[in-house]
C-alpha cells in the first residue's frame, strides 16, 4: 500500500513537471528568436531528463527507505516472535524435566515397593521351608527315638529270655551285658 502511494506520488510528479517543461518550452520558443530555438530547446530536453533522472533516484531512495523501514519493522516482530518462542520452549522444557522427574521418582518408588514385597515373599518362604525342614528334622529324629526305643526293648526281651534259657540249661553265672539305653533315646 505505501509502496503504491509514493509510486503514484512519483507519477504524479512526472506528470506535472511534463506539463511545466512544455509550457517552459512554449514560452521560450515565444520570447526568443527562431535561430536560438534549435539550443534552447536542447538545454530545455537536458534540463527536464535532469531533473527526471533527480525525481528517479528520489523515488528509488523513497522505496529503499520504505523497504528497510519495514524490514526493521519484521526484523523486530521476528526478534519478539523468537523471544516467545524461545520462552516458550524454555517452559516445555522445564515442564519436561519436572514431569521425567515425577515419573523417575514414581518409578524408582513402584521398583522399591515391588523389592520390599519380592524380600517379604522370599522372607516368608524361607520362613515357611525353616519350619518345616525342623517338622520333618524333628519328626525323624522321633521316629528314629521310637525305632531304637522299639530295638532295645526287643534286645532287652531276647537278653531276658536268653538269660531265662541259660538258666534253665544251668548256665548260671554268666555276666549280663548292659547297654547304655538312655544314649538312644
Amino acid at each position: 500500500a505505501m509502496e503504491m502511494q509514493i509510486k503514484k506520488q512519483f507519477q504524479d510528479t512526472c506528470k506535472v513537471q511534463t506539463k511545466q517543461y512544455k509550457a517552459l518550452k512554449n514560452h521560450q520558443l515565444e520570447v526568443t528568436p527562431k535561430s536560438e530555438h534549435k539550443t534552447i530547446l536542447k538545454s530545455l530536453k537536458d534540463e527536464q531528463t535532469r531533473k527526471l533522472a533527480i525525481l528517479a533516484e528520489q523515488y528509488e531512495q523513497s522505496i529503499n527507505e520504505m523497504m528497510a523501514s519495514q524490514a526493521l519493522r519484521l526484523d523486530e516482530a521476528q526478534e519478539a516472535e523468537c523471544q516467545a518462542l524461545r520462552l516458550q520452549l524454555q517452559q516445555e522444557m522445564e515442564l519436561l524435566n519436572a514431569y521425567q522427574s515425577k515419573i523417575k521418582m514414581q518409578t524408582e518408588a513402584q521398583h522399591e515397593r515391588e523389592l520390599q514385597k519380592l524380600e517379604q515373599r522370599v522372607s516368608l518362604r524361607r520362613a515357611h521351608l525353616e519350619q518345616k525342614i525342623e517338622e520333618e528334622l524333628a519328626a525323624l529324629q522321633k521316629e528314629r527315638s521310637e525305632k531304637i526305643k522299639v530295638l532295645l526293648e526287643r534286645q532287652e526281651r531276647e537278653i531276658e529270655t536268653f538269660d531265662m534259657e541259660s538258666l534253665r540249661m544251668g548256665f548260671g553265672n554268666l555276666v549280663t551285658l548292659e547297654f547304655p539305653k538312655e544314649d538312644y533315646r
